[in-house]
């Protein structure tokens, strides 16, 4: 019984060492009338919920608000650099809308216009969450 409290030590203190990052976006400013409207309340409160839940758990968290295409794929950037610096735990959390094609999954940033029916362009109007991570 002695040596599982101890590993369980061990472990609890090893893991609280260990860099937690998490990036959380969340985008409600859809102006194209292709995507149901998303009422800012409601994504403030996942946004400061998680941000909330995170940091008691350790997590330094980066928070990024209806984010436009180039400011969310910075983020992203900047996120995959930061943990590949610093390895450990990497949590990436979005709310908001997205899409999926060809087992691909995009996110759509704030002040997105569709303006045809076809393959998603990740460089032009979405962002790949695996872009850089």
């Amino acid at each position: 019984m002695k040596t599982l409290i101890l590993f369980y030590a061990l472990l609890v203190t090893a893991m609280q060492a260990e860099p937690r990052h998490a990036l959380v976006m969340g985008v409600w400013d859809y102006r194209d009338p292709t995507f149901p409207p998303l009422t800012e309340t409601g994504i403030q409160v996942d946004l400061t919920g998680m941000e909330s839940k995170l940091t008691s758990l350790g997590f330094t968290v980066t928070m990024v608000k209806n984010p436009s295409l180039k400011q969310a794929k910075d983020a992203v950037d900047a996120f995959g650099q930061k943990i590949s610096e610093e390895p450990g735990t990497a949590l990436f959390y979005f709310t908001g809308h997205g899409s999926e094609y060809d087992g691909k999954n995009f996110l759509i940033p704030a002040g997105t216009a569709i303006t045809e029916n076809s393959r998603p362009r990740s460089s032009r109007r979405t962002v790949s969450p695996s872009s850089s991570v």
